[in-house]
């Protein structure tokens, strides 16, 4: 009778073990190991201030979209990066993501509107579209092939913003 207590005791540890273990252990792992003091840029250019502020503070270098930096310290809305090996500035947070950022934004759609760019002999040049999901914004691309009702993946070197005409770098059916 002891030895089939012992083996229950056993198997429920076992599974209490595998059960709460990875969780216990891993998932701070995940949450706190990852280096937090990487930053990169998401705007197409940002300055790099030689004080945090805008008034009397000099540009001291720019940095274009997907830069990685260095963060080293924080104070309220402007970071001190360091930009090159020994060279350090501050930027302000609203122009750095602490995700990786590509040099093009990918956005994914379905066109609902598409009208030719005609030059002056009747030959289209581009084409003008809109998507469902972004409702209000126009694409232009030079090269047509892009129907109503198709599903496709963008590429934009600026993210979305105020301006209501985007132009596209490349695409792709999904």
């Amino acid at each position: 009778m002891s030895s089939n207590r012992m083996f229950l005791t056993f198997t429920i540890f076992s599974v209490y073990y595998l059960y709460y273990f990875p969780i216990i252990f891993f998932i701070p792992l995940t949450l706190f190991g990852q280096d937090q003091e990487t930053i990169w840029v998401k705007v197409s250019s940002a300055n790099i201030r030689e004080c945090p502020g805008l008034k009397d503070c000099k540009v001291v270098y720019n940095v274009s979209r997907s830069t990685k930096l260095k963060l080293l310290e924080k104070q309220e809305d402007w970071f001190l990066v360091e930009y090159l090996k020994d060279k350090k500035g501050w930027i302000h947070n609203t122009l750095i993501s602490y995700t990786p950022i590509s040099k093009d934004d990918v956005i994914e759609g379905t066109v609902t509107d598409a009208e030719f760019e005609l030059n002056g002999m009747f030959m289209a040049i581009g084409l003008y579209f809109k998507l469902k999901e972004y409702p209000g914004y126009e694409f232009h691309i030079t090269s047509p092939g892009i129907m109503k009702g198709m599903k496709i993946r963008l590429y934009i070197k600026d993210p979305l913003t105020k301006e209501k005409r985007i132009e596209i770098s490349k695409w792709e059916q999904i």
